[in-house]
């Protein structure tokens, strides 16, 4: 979680390469179940880390209205859980690889201005991303689609 100490949560020494998918990191940092902070040596931010498509509150009523309760910690991992399925992505749609971008913000990548390949400034992600180890971690945006594939 958000404020776990140094030896509690992930960090890029714990392996050759660690990228990061920040797919829940909404509300305060005590109360999301992802981090907002970069904890990699790419710290990836699809849809700028935060709820997903997919996954909103019209969804929510939909699948409630649908099923029931039943399927209620679905709505709640959904955001979460979609880590896992960009991952699954870049197997399955290899053709379609997902990319992502540098930036500063989310706000300036929303804005358009971050949408250069040059000198690294972009990524595969998932199974193909390109393994660069930087002194900093590097903080990277992407847009997806609500289903598969999320190109």
């Amino acid at each position: 979680f958000e404020y776990a100490d140094a030896q509690s949560t992930l960090s890029p020494d714990d392996a050759l390469f660690v990228d990061v998918l920040h797919t829940n990191t909404r509300g305060s940092p005590d109360r999301s179940i992802g981090i907002q902070r970069p904890v990699g040596h790419i710290d990836i931010y699809p849809n700028g880390g935060t709820f997903q498509p997919g996954c909103g509150l019209q969804n929510t009523v939909l699948m409630v209205a649908t099923t029931g309760l039943r399927n209620m910690d679905q709505i709640v991992k959904c955001s979460h859980e979609r880590s896992i399925h960009l991952f699954i992505d870049s197997l399955l749609n290899q053709e379609q690889e997902s990319l992502a971008y540098s930036c500063n913000s989310k706000d300036t990548f929303n804005k358009g201005m971050c949408l250069s390949c040059r000198k690294n400034r972009c990524n595969k992600v998932g199974y193909g991303v390109n393994k660069i180890r930087t002194r900093r971690s590097s903080k990277m945006y992407m847009k997806t689609r609500d289903v598969m594939p999320y190109k």
